[in-house]
């Protein structure tokens, strides 16, 4: 099995789209090049250009190939099931042409969540029925990556513990 490791802008300190301070996306591609990486991943959909055509060219002008996105939305919020079918909507159409197979879920973490991180024993739950209805926009999601762009998506690990401890 030959192993690959990425970069991500996130290494630049770009968790989230518009944080004061971004360094140019063209200098986080050059620099991903120059410290010997072969392969990124998206980072918070926007701040690269989204027209895929002109991200796919500056990842060849860098000797780069995107092997995943991720979407890191509120799946666990019903009234954002829109929002959130959007955004990996969005980062498939960026990814999928430029030969990237893998999509990220990442259900959002609430200030609440946050505050309560690796204290299970008081973190707040999720009723049975916003459980269904998160899984339901995670397979949602799932399902046209895998028809629409024929990416697979896969789940964070965060993820699968929040959703543990969400129902737990």
């Amino acid at each position: 099995m030959k192993v690959r490791a990425s970069n991500a802008p996130v290494s630049w300190g770009m968790s989230y789209t518009g944080q004061p301070g971004a360094p140019p996306w063209r200098n986080v591609l050059r620099e991903i090049a120059e410290a010997g990486y072969r392969f990124t991943e998206l980072g918070p959909i926007g701040f690269y250009p989204e027209d895929p055509k002109l991200f796919g060219e500056a990842l060849a002008g860098n000797g780069l190939t995107v092997v995943a996105g991720h979407v890191f939305e509120p799946m666990h919020d019903p009234r954002r099931r829109a929002q959130c079918i959007d955004g990996a909507r969005r980062v498939l159409n960026m990814i999928a042409p430029n030969g990237a197979r893998r999509l990220v879920v990442i259900d959002y973490i609430t200030p609440e969540r946050s505050a309560v991180a690796g204290r299970p024993d008081i973190a707040p739950r999720l009723e049975s029925g916003d459980w269904k209805r998160m899984m339901e926009v995670i397979v949602e999601i799932a399902t046209i990556a895998r028809d629409e762009y024929g990416v697979t998506a896969v789940l964070h690990p965060q993820s699968i513990v929040h959703c543990l401890v969400a129902f737990a």
